[in-house]
């Protein structure tokens, strides 16, 4: 089943691209907003550079968990409990496929996790900041660049815990954040060419 239907908040959002794609002297998208079993993607076409915004939305309350999936098949499936974000995170930079997977919680056993941050370097030994863990998983691997990895923490003093994730992608580093989420600043494509790809988050 698929719902094609114009949301405010996030015709709210589109405007914010066409004036961030305006800036950089770029023709107008077209834009489509289609819901398809609990994804939000917008699709943009006759537009120079690529974005795509994927949400996903899920009863329980809280992310609790992540996995990074590499694989040569597009359609792998993450395990059970495990929610896979549809866009390669290496997209238009070559290498390997790699999708971000997250688990959601109600469980008060569960710790809400509760900051991410985005680390690079020239080598993998790079640490997470205190009080962060590091999954050690290369989001740049295969694409040369720089070694790029998503850490974690579950301190309440980071902040609220984290409710929603999504991803942005375009051909500029302006890309706003879809409503009432945070952009973090590090391109996930950094060094490596292809489109800027940034991670937000809800709280």
């Amino acid at each position: 089943m698929i719902i094609v239907r114009t949301h405010s908040n996030f015709r709210s959002y589109i405007d914010r691209c066409q004036i961030a794609a305006e800036n950089e002297a770029v023709s107008h998208p077209i834009y489509k907003q289609i819901l398809i079993y609990g994804v939000i993607i917008i699709i943009i076409t006759n537009f120079n550079i690529s974005e795509a915004l994927l949400r996903g939305v899920m009863p329980t309350d809280f992310v609790a968990g992540f996995l990074i999936l590499s694989d040569d098949d597009p359609f792998a499936e993450p395990p059970p409990d495990f929610y896979k974000i549809p866009i390669d995170l290496n997209h238009g930079a070559g290498g390997h496929l790699i999708y971000l997977c997250y688990r959601k919680s109600d469980d008060e056993d569960d710790a809400p996790i509760t900051g991410l941050e985005i680390i690079h370097g020239a080598h993998p030994e790079i640490e997470p900041p205190d009080g962060y863990e590091k999954i050690d998983s290369d989001l740049n691997a295969g694409a040369g660049g720089d070694y790029i990895y998503l850490c974690y923490s579950h301190n309440p003093d980071e902040g609220a815990p984290i409710k929603e994730l999504a991803i942005v992608a375009a051909g500029n580093a302006h890309v706003p954040a879809p409503p009432g989420y945070t952009k973090l600043k590090t391109d996930l494509n950094n060094g490596a060419g292809g489109p800027y790809i940034f991670l937000c988050y809800q709280t």
